[in-house]
């Protein structure tokens, strides 16, 4: 089997990126498990890439069957920061409701909404920043971003 890059090189980025104490509380394979979903999510959600297949992967040796480049590594942490955010703001959505616009407001703050939102479309604009910059210096490399 070729060498290929393993999901703890991205998670490891990925980690780097979020404060999330539930992730660092659960016992290592629980979080790989969590984390593997998030990775998976971002291969699936974010590119369309023409030379390599980003769902060419290994689960049961929690690697890619090839090897990402570093740039590569930095877009798929970033793509697992994206889904992570977006459920963070799927949940803050979902507990809205239960309180109630007025108590919402007082509990949590519908800015909490505003600014996961802003973090969203930050977050999908870095990517599509990186994709275009891989894209310049190896314009053979990516195809295109689907989402975004």
């Amino acid at each position: 089997m070729s060498a290929g890059t393993s999901f703890d090189e991205i998670y490891e980025l990925f980690l780097t990126q979020v404060d999330d104490y539930d992730l660092v509380q659960i016992e290592k394979e629980e979080r790989d498990e969590v984390l593997q979903g998030y990775l998976i999510s971002a291969t699936k959600e974010l590119f369309n890439y023409e030379e390599n297949d980003f769902t060419d992967f290994d689960l049961e040796s929690h690697q890619f069957n090839f090897e990402l480049s570093g740039l590569e590594k930095q877009i798929m942490a970033l793509g697992m920061k994206l889904t992570w955010t977006q459920l963070k703001k799927t949940s803050a959505e979902l507990y809205q409701p239960a309180y109630g616009d007025r108590d919402f407001t007082v509990v949590q703050g519908t800015s909490y909404l505003k600014e996961i939102n802003n973090q969203v479309v930050g977050l999908q604009s870095e990517i599509r920043r990186l994709i275009y910059q891989s894209e310049y210096n190896d314009p053979d490399h990516f195809g295109t971003m689907l989402n975004g």
